[in-house]
């Protein structure tokens, strides 16, 4: 790394003391649906401000317009969060466990590989699909079998993220009433 380089690292080090800029990174791990209770979480706002300085020091080098920097860098700070938590998922050979107020009420009930647990699994959307409502069912069915985030399924569905929210805790009520 030559003396300019060292620079432009600097100057793009020097940027996240400035709140704004932290929001950035802040703002990434909120589109990645990352929470503080994440074990990966603190080590992820160090992979982002690598990756804010990495992508800053590129535009300049790049001569990007002052307007198209902040998205670009935004998207190369989400790139390397993403690529960091693939390589521990890799690593550690498995998904670590979410908060409860982002999992999703069969979560707990069957790997769909396994054609016992599957056929019950199957059998208890049935159960539900006599019990909810029209809504419920896209949404169920664009959680369990398409396997889309929140946002996925809000954009899909033409409501808010927040209409999602209730949607699912409302389907997690009836699974609640029929045990």
């Amino acid at each position: 790394m030559n003396d300019q380089e060292r620079q432009s690292y600097s100057e793009a080090f020097k940027l996240l003391e400035n709140a704004d800029y932290r929001l950035l990174i802040y703002g990434a791990l909120r589109r990645l649906h990352v929470t503080k209770s994440n074990p990966f979480y603190d080590d992820l706002i160090q992979e982002g401000c690598c990756a804010f300085a990495k992508k800053v020091a590129a535009a300049k080098k790049a001569g990007k317009k002052p307007e198209a920097v902040m998205p670009y860098v935004f998207q190369g700070v989400v790139w390397a969060m993403i690529d960091y938590m693939r390589k521990q998922r890799a690593i550690d050979g498995h998904v670590y466990e979410t908060t409860d107020d982002t999992t999703e009420p069969w979560d707990e009930i069957a790997d769909q590989k396994q054609s016992t647990e599957k056929m019950e699994v199957e059998a208890l959307i049935s159960t539900l699909s006599g019990i909810c409502t029209v809504d419920e069912l896209n949404y169920l069915h664009c959680d369990y079998y398409l396997g889309l985030n929140v946002s996925e399924i809000a954009r899909r569905m033409g409501v808010s993220r927040k209409t999602v929210y209730r949607l699912r805790k409302q389907i997690a009520h009836k699974l609640e009433d029929l045990q």
